[in-house]
């Protein structure tokens, strides 16, 4: 058999010019049939000893149908170039650059920066991350800084590439904001605007710069749509959860598609975070890596995501960090008449702890905190978890600083005003209260404070209301002025020439003299016969 010996010598021939195929052939082999077997999933060892995979009761795991997304909003959005480290050793040595501003009529002001590579949303008295640098002014297009005793000035870039987008209002209100942004990570600028709306946004798209977008008197989600319609993006909104990504994306992707994403830790391990969510019940998928405890993968649908990055925001944070951990847990608050929802916003409002709730159970609301925290936050339900405030009645509760007075002043003579305004008060704040009835009368009750809080009236125990009984508000006052006393001076409410108050403010001294004048004043008058 000639030919077969021919076939037999050349492949002979060829293995001896090539002999290290003689040896790597046969391993090749044994390597395809061992892939063949790890695919095929008949193979009993896991693919790495580090994961743990930890799926809810009831939840499929199927990990290979996927789609990754960034959970936002994010204070801080990281990168694997910052060395924390490195840059407390020398604060001015990594890049910093200032990217947007976003510009409210009150402490809702916000900067981005991006230093290192990584993103930060700061307010005013902010640090950036964990640098010794931090936020002392946010301007117009600027940002002071200061560290080390040294204070730096960001600018926004003058680039005039890329879209722009102006609204002008003839008459702006307190909803509206002003915006300006310079190359900047749209993911930022999300977390920036949702940061105070309470929404959770699931992004699914590739990292898109914002070359330039600036709007004048915009509300906060007029300006989200008009800058992702700018960058040919689009969201759908279902509830308080986002999902934003191109219009193919979201047809495909939605709410009944399973999202892997991962959180990123600061403060608690992702152990700690794992717990709490089994806690929770929230039927998503972990996973987490024994060789990195700072970040923990979860997969599921948008809207849970949304809970837990709410949870995530909630528990990590310095104070719960080694023995803290251990004296805060989660706490189940079960509500009567006000919404889980009612109250995280009013705690957000007074600056307690907030907390996480979910749509099934609108009334329970689940707070971590310690004792301390938990007792301010059972003092502020007792006080708004009342008939009065049941679910359809529609009231807001507001923030009044104070200057001058104290808080302890203001509540008699709100009380006595008799506007239907409650007043909130807490022992470790002095110098602010926290107005709650409808927004019409809370207003007065604003204007009215203000009309008080000014420097004049500085010491303690100088105002009082005086209830009259025959004469109006409007004749009592001008009775008092006639006396011509500079020190005493006179507030009249709504229709002084028909309501029965006024407020009288004085040095104590004076309060027997001007009690005794207007008991003088409010007599029947005589009346005139015929």
């Amino acid at each position: 058999m000639p030919g077969k010996s021919g076939k037999n010598s050349a492949v002979r021939q060829f293995l001896e010019k090539n002999k290290s195929l003689a040896f790597l052939l046969p391993l090749l082999v044994i390597l395809i049939v061992v892939l063949i077997i790890v695919y095929s999933g008949n193979s009993d060892m896991p693919a790495s000893s580090d994961v743990t995979v930890s799926p809810s009761p009831g939840t499929p795991v199927n990990l290979n149908d996927k789609t990754r997304a960034d959970i936002l909003p994010q204070t801080e959005r990281p990168s694997e170039e910052l060395n924390w480290e490195e840059i407390r050793q020398d604060p001015f040595a990594a890049p910093m650059k200032l990217t947007g501003i976003l510009r409210y009529p009150d402490d809702r002001t916000k900067a981005i920066i991006e230093y290192s590579g990584a993103g930060f949303i700061v307010r005013k008295n902010d640090y950036i991350g964990k640098s010794p640098w931090k936020v002392t002014e946010i301007y117009e297009t600027s940002v002071m800084l200061e560290a080390d005793g040294k204070s730096q000035l960001l600018e926004l870039e003058p680039g005039s590439a890329g879209r722009s987008a102006n609204a002008e209002y003839i008459n702006p209100d307190p909803g509206t904001m002003t915006i300006r942004l310079a190359e900047t990570d749209i993911r930022d600028v999300i977390s920036a605007l949702v940061l105070d709306l309470g929404y959770n946004v699931v992004y699914l798209n590739n990292t898109v710069i914002v070359e330039r977008f600036d709007g004048t008197n915009l509300p906060p989600l007029e300006a989200l749509a008009l800058l992702l319609k700018s960058e040919g993006l689009d969201y759908i909104q279902d509830g308080n959860t986002m999902i934003v990504g191109s219009s193919d994306t979201l047809n495909t992707v939605f709410f009944d598609s399973m999202v892997l994403t991962r959180f990123s830790l600061n403060y608690v391990d992702a152990r700690t975070i794992s717990s709490q969510i089994e806690n929770l019940k929230l039927p998503v998928t972990k996973i987490t890596l024994d060789t990195n405890p700072n970040a923990i993968w979860v997969q599921g649908l948008p809207r849970e995501l949304g809970k837990v990055r709410e949870l995530i925001a909630m528990l990590d944070k310095p104070e719960n960090v080694s023995s803290a951990v251990s004296v805060s847990k989660v706490t189940a608050i079960n509500l009567t008449y006000i919404t889980a929802r009612q109250m995280n916003d009013i705690l957000r409002g007074v600056g307690l702890q907030t907390g996480l709730y979910l749509e099934s159970n609108p009334k329970l609301l689940y707070v971590y905190a310690d004792e301390n925290q938990l007792a301010q936050i059972m003092e502020l339900k007792s006080k708004l978890d009342i008939p009065e405030n049941q679910t359809g009645t529609d009231f807001i509760v507001s923030m009044k600083k104070l200057t001058y007075i104290k808080a302890k002043e203001v509540v008699p003579i709100v009380y006595e005003l008799g506007l239907g305004v409650d007043v909130i008060t807490f022992d470790r704040t002095a110098r602010a209260v926290w107005l709650k009835g409808d927004e019409a009368a809370v207003n007065r009750v604003s204007s009215i404070i203000d009309m008080i809080d000014i420097q004049q009236n500085i010491d303690n125990n100088r105002f009082f209301i005086k209830k009259l009984k025959n004469i109006s508000a409007l004749e009592a006052d001008y009775r008092l002025k006639l006396l011509g006393i500079p020190e005493i001076k006179t507030y009249t409410f709504s229709y002084p020439q028909f309501s029965k108050c006024i407020l009288v403010v004085c040095p104590e001294d004076y309060k027997i003299f001007v009690m005794d004048h207007l008991n003088q004043f409010d007599v029947v008058a005589d009346k005139i016969k015929d």
